[in-house]
């Protein structure tokens, strides 16, 4: 299977203190070298498959920054995707990582209806969450990812939490271990 990952921006509402990919822009993939990275994939896809006599699978991803920053290119590159692989017979698989702060009831259910594996970043109870993963101006963000976790209760769709340690933060780790699987039943999502 081949694997491809669009950052479909470099930008984030929030401003988590351990990210990795430093001092956020506000610049975002064209939708011309968003296809044209889906094309180069699909293409990647059919040389694998056809080297190892199977079905073409490639599995895309959309990270960022904040991909649901570029909600609308999200959609296009997904419907762009479908079209080019079911000419070309690849089965695709998709994922999707966010911090959840611009999920709605409405992109839920398109991304479940949609088939994408979620990957909701959220470290934990509102203390540990605290530490790190906030907005520009110092607020938290836990109160939003909690809210957005209530639109995959009670669905058949499962989404995976993302939660990050570190030195800084690890002191509320089993409280929110607790928390998450606790009277609020975040592990049933």
């Amino acid at each position: 299977m081949i694997y491809l990952t669009l950052c479909l921006t470099h930008d984030c509402n929030l401003r988590c203190g351990y990210c990795y990919a430093g001092r956020k822009r506000a610049v975002s993939m064209s939708r011309k070298t968003a296809f044209r990275s889906i094309d180069f994939g699909l293409q990647q896809a059919c040389r694998e498959g056809k080297a190892l006599g199977k079905m073409p699978e490639i599995q895309i991803g959309f990270f960022g920054g904040e991909p649901l920053l570029e909600w609308t290119l999200l959609q296009e590159c997904r419907e762009y995707a479908e079209a080019e692989s079911s000419r070309a017979g690849i089965n695709l698989k998709w994922t999707l990582t966010t911090n959840m702060t611009l999920l709605t009831e409405e992109r839920v259910v398109w991304l479940m209806e949609k088939g994408f594996h979620l990957g909701l970043s959220m470290d934990g109870n509102a203390a540990m969450h605290g530490v790190w993963r906030n907005y520009p101006d110092g607020r938290s963000s836990h109160a939003e990812c909690v809210a957005a976790l209530e639109w995959f209760k009670g669905r058949e769709h499962r989404a995976e939490l993302i939660c990050v340690v570190n030195p800084a933060n690890v002191k509320h780790l089993e409280e929110s271990v607790r928390w998450m699987g606790g009277p609020a039943g975040w592990t049933s999502c």
